[in-house]
């Protein structure tokens, strides 16, 4: 997360500071980023006063997934470089091989809870790449040529140099901007995502471990309207954590449920085909049936998920049932399953030691080790 708050000195570090520390203890008990965006701009614009806000830009990995989410709210744009190849996405505008994601936002703060809406953009993850965020104090501070610094300029040393921005900016700062009084605060931040891969996959700990001696057994199920609404997926995090086991496996478990949970909302409670997402007219087709659907939901429509640890082969059994009446007529692969063959349940089984959908389809478990 890239920050930046209204105003100077203490007034503009103390919103600073709820946001920071808001952040950090979201993250650390594995809340969704959309999540974590509703709940930071409710929390800036009850605890703040009217004329204060605080623009940010925050970016979200999904190793498993290989995409990165992105929201920026009220920030100059974030720029990605992928050194492979350039990616075209939505609205955004690829400029040789540089992504801009301007702001879609308004500032957290602004709007109340209910009217603000995050839009997050999502882009593959470069392999070998970098990204930059930057405040708006670099681009609008005055050189000794006495004009702005400018985002054009930033845009082109970004190209050029990439990792080594940074580096160069500080080499250069006196001589760029030697005379001319510092106006606002100057921060620059790069990510570099051939080292970030290399960071995860040293620190991806594949194999199951806790600190504690024991096994455990969690179940949950939800029915009717609060199946499309439920955020109970945001605690599985900290749940498996206050037991020791790893982040990195935390991460996958949470990767895998997620899928087996939506998975099992879309074809089996609600009984959307995957094929309606193959064309674009399609794709909203598919969201917009879905999002309709809480209305019709009852009490008889339902989704279980339940987690077993066994500590003596150090595995954890899943298990995530629904209400439907499964696939009929299918032998009992995920391959012979139209409905059931993107690229969720691909995840789903690369990340597991095994996978097995119980006929006729409607209860799905997975060994993850």
């Amino acid at each position: 997360m890239l920050a930046d708050s209204t105003g100077h000195g203490l007034s503009a570090a103390m919103p600073i500071m709820r946001v920071a520390s808001t952040f950090r203890a979201m993250v650390s008990k594995g809340f969704s980023l959309a999540t974590l965006i509703y709940e930071l701009n409710s929390k800036v614009h009850r605890e703040n006063p009217d004329d204060r806000f605080v623009a940010c830009i925050v970016l979200e990995v999904d190793f498993y997934r290989k995409k990165i989410h992105i929201w920026n709210g009220g920030m100059p744009p974030v720029y990605i470089k992928n050194h492979l190849e350039t990616e075209t996405v939505s609205d955004h505008y690829p400029v040789k091989n540089i992504i801009k994601f301007k702001s879609t936002n308004m500032a957290l703060g602004i709007l109340p809870s209910q009217t603000f809406v995050a839009d997050i953009a999502t882009v593959d993850l470069p392999v070998v790449g970098h990204a930059c965020l930057f405040s708006d104090g670099l681009i609008e501070q005055y050189t000794n040529e006495n004009k702005p610094f400018g985002i054009e300029t930033l845009n082109s040393l970004f190209i050029q140099y990439a990792s080594e921005l940074i580096p160069y900016l500080t080499e250069n700062f006196k001589k760029v901007f030697d005379g001319k009084p510092i106006t606002d605060d100057i921060t620059v931040c790069t990510l570099d995502f051939e080292r970030l891969n290399e960071w995860h996959q040293q620190n991806n700990i594949c194999l199951a471990r806790s600190n504690m001696d024991g096994e455990f057994d969690w179940e949950v199920k939800l029915a009717g309207p609060m199946l499309l609404s439920a955020e109970y997926l945001n605690s599985l995090n900290q749940f498996l954590g206050m037991f020791g086991f790893a982040t990195s496996f935390c991460q996958r478990v949470f990767t895998v449920v997620a899928e087996l949970f939506s998975n099992a909302i879309d074809h089996g409670v609600l009984k959307l085909d995957s094929r309606l997402k193959s064309d674009p007219d399609g794709f909203e087709l598919y969201h917009s049936i879905r999002d309709s659907s809480s209305a019709r939901l009852t009490m008889n429509d339902w989704v279980k998920v339940s987690l077993v640890w066994c500590s003596i082969t150090n595995e954890l059994h899943i298990c995530v049932a629904d209400s439907g009446q499964g696939f009929k007529g299918y032998k009992n692969t995920v391959v012979d399953i139209p409905q059931l063959s993107g690229r969720g349940l691909s995840l789903v089984k690369t990340l597991s030691k095994t996978y097995e959908l119980v006929s006729p389809g409607n209860i799905t478990k997975v060994i993850m080790e």
